[in-house]
C-alpha cells in the first residue's frame, strides 16, 4: 500500500536517525570536487546594492525581551533599513582562512556552514529605493537580484495586500546543500537551518526598530509561484531545486496582532505577480549529484498543501511573565555580528544560577519577544538539559516543559523512576515560572558525551541539551508538521546563541546525536516524544590556527 504523507514523513525520522553501530546514511567520504556552491545569483536580473556599515543600530539586548520603557532608535526606512536588517541577520559576518583555504561566516547560524537556505522579499510600492516585486538576497555581495518587477500599477496594488510600511520575507531550502556532506539526514538540517534564520531575521527586525509577523493562508504551491521556484521553472536539476519553506512579514514595531497569524491575500499577491516580468536565470551549484530518494520522498509528502488557519492566542500555551532583561543595556547589534558556533568547550568552566536562568527564560515562546514574534504556532519542543556547572544547581538531568499543556502526558511517557522534583535554588532565585523538574542527579558528562555521538563538545559545556518534541500526534495530524518541529528548534537555538554571546558565553547546535539513546534514557515508547536538535554552551577554545578577515573587506569601496 502506498503511505501516506506523514507515514513517510515518520519513516523517514525512524531512517535516518544515528545509532551507536549504525549512523544514518552518507556517501562517508568528501566530494570536494562537486561541493555546492554556498551562494546562488540569478544572470541576468538587475541588482539593487544595499548599503553596507554607517551608523549603527541602537537596538539593546533588553529590548529583544519585549515591550520595553523606550523604542530603539529606527533608521530611515526603506533601503537602509532593510540592508542593515538583511546584513545584521542573513549576512556574512567574517571570512575565515586556514593553510589555503577560505570560507565565510553569516550571521544566521548553519549546519556544518553549509548555508542551504535562501531568502526572497516580496515589495509592493512601500519601501522607497526598493523595486517592487520579488527580490533575491545574495549575501556574499549583500545586494537584491530583482526577479520579479511590476509596473506602477501592479507595484500599488501589491503594496496594498502588505502590511503598511512592510513586506514579506521567504525562506526556501537546497537540500543538495546538505546532502552532499551529510547525506539522508540532510532535510532534518535544512529544516533546523529555517528555523536559525527564523529566529535571526526576528533579532535584526528589532534593530531596524521592525517586528516579525507570523502568516498564513497560504501553501507550500503558491509560495513556489510567488518566488518563481516552482520545479522546472528555471530549468535546473533536481539537485539544484529549492523547496518552499517559510513566509513572514516584516512591519513597525507598533503593529501588533490579535491572532497568531497576519492572513495574507495569496490569491490577489500571485495574480499581481502573475502580470510581473521575471528575470534572471539561477546559477547551477555543482557539475554532479549523489541522489538520495527518500529526502525527494520525503520533501514532497511534508509540503504544506492546505493553507494554515492563524491560531488563537490561548491555543498557544498559558500566558507567561514578562522576559527577564538581565544587563539589557548592551547593544545588539554586536552580538549579532560576534554570534559563532564553537568547535570546542573549554572544560571546568561554570555559569551562575542567574545566567542559567535568563538563557532557558529566552527559550519561552512569548509573541512580544524576539526571536519568537513571528512564531504563531503551538510550543510542542521540550529541553531535556544535561546540567553540568551551574553555580547553586546540582548536577544533573532535568527537563524544562515549554508548554504547560503537555505536562501530564510527558508525566505519563516518560520512566516512573524519575524524580521528577522541584529544580533546587531556582525559585528563590526569581526562576519560579520555568518549570525545570529535577529526573536525575548527579554528574552526567559521560551520558551527555554518549549520547551526542562521544563529542567532548556535549560534555564540556556548562550544560547541553536535548529538544523533545511531541512528535507522532502531530505529524499524523499534518506532515508538514514535520519540518516546522525543526523550526521550532532551530528558533530556540537561535536564541541560546544570542543569550550565550550576550553572557559571554559561546553555543553551539549539535547535530550528531544518537536519537534512541535519548529514549531509552527517559524510558520513551514507540515515537510519540522524539528527539529532534542537540545544543550546549559554555566558553569557546578559539583555534589561534585560523585568520579572521572583515566580513565585507571585499566590497571595500561601499563601506561607510
Amino acid at each position: 500500500m502506498t503511505p501516506t504523507p506523514s507515514e513517510t514523513a515518520r519513516a523517514y525520522h525512524s531512517i535516518t536517525k544515528h545509532h551507536v553501530f549504525r549512523q544514518a546514511r552518507s556517501l562517508g567520504y568528501m566530494d570536494w570536487e562537486n561541493q555546492p556552491n554556498p551562494f546562488r545569483r540569478y544572470d541576468g536580473a538587475a541588482e539593487v546594492e544595499l548599503p553596507l556599515g554607517g551608523a549603527p543600530a541602537e537596538a539593546t539586548w533588553g529590548q529583544a525581551k519585549g515591550p520595553a520603557d523606550g523604542a530603539p532608535v529606527a533608521l530611515p526606512s526603506g533601503l537602509v533599513q532593510v540592508g542593515r536588517l538583511l546584513e545584521l541577520s542573513l549576512g556574512l559576518t567574517a571570512w575565515k582562512e586556514f593553510e589555503g583555504s577560505r570560507w565565510s561566516l553569516r550571521a544566521n547560524p548553519s549546519s556544518g556552514n553549509l548555508h542551504p537556505t535562501e531568502a526572497y522579499l516580496i515589495v509592493g510600492d512601500n519601501c522607497p529605493g526598493l523595486p517592487a516585486g520579488v527580490l533575491h538576497y545574495a549575501p556574499q555581495e549583500h545586494l537584491l537580484e530583482l526577479r520579479c518587477s511590476l509596473d506602477a500599477s501592479g507595484a500599488r496594488r501589491l503594496g496594498a495586500l502588505l502590511p503598511e510600511k512592510g513586506f514579506l520575507v521567504a525562506f526556501t531550502s537546497i537540500h543538495w546543500r546538505e546532502a552532499w556532506k551529510y547525506g539522508e539526514r540532510a532535510l532534518r538540517y535544512c529544516a533546523l537551518d529555517t528555523g536559525h534564520a527564523l529566529g535571526s531575521v526576528d533579532y535584526g527586525a528589532l534593530c531596524v526598530g521592525a517586528r516579525v509577523l507570523p502568516t498564513t493562508g497560504w501553501t507550500d504551491a503558491q509560495l513556489e509561484q510567488m518566488l518563481g521556484t516552482s520545479q522546472g521553472a528555471d530549468g535546473l536539476p533536481e539537485w539544484d531545486r529549492e523547496h518552499p519553506e517559510a513566509l513572514v512579514a516584516i512591519a513597525p514595531r507598533d503593529s501588533v496582532l490579535e491572532s497568531g497569524g497576519l492572513e495574507l491575500a495569496t490569491d490577489e499577491i500571485l495574480e499581481v505577480l502573475g502580470q510581473g516580468t521575471w528575470h534572471g536565470t539561477p546559477n547551477a551549484l555543482s557539475e554532479e549529484y549523489h541522489d538520495w530518494d527518500v529526502i525527494q520522498a520525503t520533501a514532497d509528502a511534508a509540503r504544506r498543501t492546505t493553507a494554515q488557519p492563524a491560531l488563537a492566542a490561548e491555543a498557544r500555551g498559558p500566558a507567561l511573565p514578562a522576559g527577564l532583561h538581565g544587563p539589557g543595556d548592551q547593544r545588539m547589534e554586536p552580538l549579532l555580528r560576534g554570534r559563532r558556533s564553537a568547535y570546542s568547550m573549554r572544560a571546568g568552566v561554570s555559569v551562575s544560577l542567574e545566567v542559567f536562568g535568563e538563557m532557558l527564560d529566552a527559550t519561552l515562546p512569548r509573541s512580544s519577544m524576539a526571536p519568537w514574534r513571528g512564531w504563531g504556532e503551538e510550543p510542542r519542543a521540550h529541553l531535556l538539559v544535561f546540567v553540568h556547572r551551574v553555580e547553586g544547581l546540582s548536577p544533573g538531568l532535568y527537563l524544562l516543559e515549554r508548554n504547560a499543556n503537555h505536562g501530564r502526558r510527558l508525566r505519563d511517557a516518560i520512566s516512573k523512576d524519575m524524580i521528577w522534583g522541584p529544580a533546587p535554588g531556582l525559585a528563590e532565585a526569581g526562576f519560579g515560572h520555568l518549570r525545570l523538574s529535577l529526573l536525575r542527579r548527579g554528574n552526567c558528562e559521560s551520558v551527555a558525551r554518549a549520547v551526542s555521538c562521544q563529542q567532548d563538545i556535549a560534555a564540556d559545556g556548562v550544560f547541553s541539551m536535548g529538544m523533545l518534541c511531541d512528535f507522532a500526534g502531530v505529524v499524523d495530524a499534518d506532515a508538514s508538521a514535520y519540518r516546522r518541529l525543526f523550526w521550532e528548534c532551530g528558533v530556540i537555538g537561535q536564541a541560546l546563541y544570542i543569550e550565550a554571546e550576550a553572557h559571554g558565553l559561546s553555543a553551539t547546535g549539535i547535530g550528531c546525536y544518537f536519537d534512541d539513546s535519548v529514549h531509552e534514557l527517559l524510558g520513551l515508547q514507540g515515537d510519540e516524544w522524539q528527539v529532534m536538535y542537540h545544543f550546549t554552551a559554555g566558553q569557546s577554545i578559539e583555534d589561534e590556527r585560523l585568520q579572521t578577515q572583515p566580513a565585507y573587506g571585499h566590497l571595500e569601496g561601499r563601506l561607510k
